[in-house]
This record gives structure tokens, sequence and C-alpha cells, in this order.
């Protein structure tokens, strides 16, 4: 080979190489692969694990460690009047802790639900399976992103969907 036909060869390499993942190059023509969404399916079944794992928190009343506090004698969350609203974005200060967005996420339960607690419960159960679907899609693109697009997928969404079944998230209120 020539030293032109060899520099012609090297560059068409170093453009493979620094292609973003799913393309794929064929002799001068750049097209984009097609791939399944495997990703979604496997998400898609974590939060089905999560939602089905926490299913039976439906049948459970008030627990007896701060929903007395909390929800039985706190009138400030129960529905979307102005005053509420202002307690919620304002004074629901507890501990230090300011929570709008869940104090909302209640005010809505309660709306919907009233006080009755399985309707609190399934909002627990929905958020914690959305939770867990958005760890795992998280969790694959970080290992993706650390390992190479040319690790094993299916190793990696394993791992991924084992680390988020593992370390699933919670609403604190």
């Amino acid at each position: 080979m020539t030293s032109r036909a060899l520099q012609r060869c090297a560059a068409k390499i170093s453009a493979a190489v620094d292609s973003p993942p799913g393309h794929v190059h064929q002799i001068g023509v750049h097209a984009r692969a097609t791939t399944v969404p495997w990703g979604s399916y496997v998400g898609a079944a974590v939060a089905s694990i999560t939602f089905l794992a926490f299913l039976p928190a439906l049948g459970n009343g008030w627990v007896n460690w701060d929903d007395a506090g909390n929800f039985l004698a706190n009138p400030h969350y129960r529905g979307p009047a102005w005053a509420n609203l202002h307690w919620i974005l304002t004074g629901s200060v507890k501990d230090a802790h300011w929570v709008p967005l869940t104090w909302l996420t209640l005010s809505l339960d309660y709306v919907l639900c009233g006080m009755r607690p399985a309707g609190y419960h399934l909002t627990s159960v929905i958020l914690h399976s959305i939770s867990a679907f958005l760890c795992y899609r998280l969790a694959d693109r970080l290992l993706e992103l650390g390992l190479g697009s040319s690790s094993r997928g299916s190793e990696r969404r394993v791992g991924a969907a084992v680390d988020t079944l593992l370390w699933a998230p919670t609403r604190s209120a």
C-alpha cells in the first residue's frame, strides 16, 4: 500500500472510532443503525416489579409514626384553598424541611381520596414505580458512559436493574 492509501484508511478508521454510538459505517456511507429499545423494556419491568412489591401497602391504614401529626391533625394541606397553598409554599417548613412538592401531592391526594389512606398509599406506589424506572434509566446510561458503548448491553442492563431495585427512592412526608 502506498502512503496515501494508508492515510485514507487511517482517516476512515478514525472517523468510525470518533462517531457517536449507534452509527454504522459502510465504505463511505454514514447510516444510522436501528436498535431495539431494550432499555425501555427492562425499565418497564423494573417499574412493574416495584409496583407489585409495594402494592400490598394499599391495604394498610395510617401508621403510628408521623401520620398523626402530618395528616390526621394537620388541616393545612387539605385541598387547594389559598390559605392551604400559602401554608404549603411558605409555612410548611417543619424541622428545617421545606418540601412544597410533597405537600402539593398530598393535597391532591386529599382532594381525590379524602382521608382514606389507600389513596395516599397508591400515590406513593405510583411515584415509587416512576422513580424506579427513572433510576434504572439513569444507572443504565451512567454504566454505558463508564463502560463504553462496546460493553455488553445485557450485562449492563442487569446491573442497572439490580442497582435500581436495591436502592429504591421514597417519598418522605
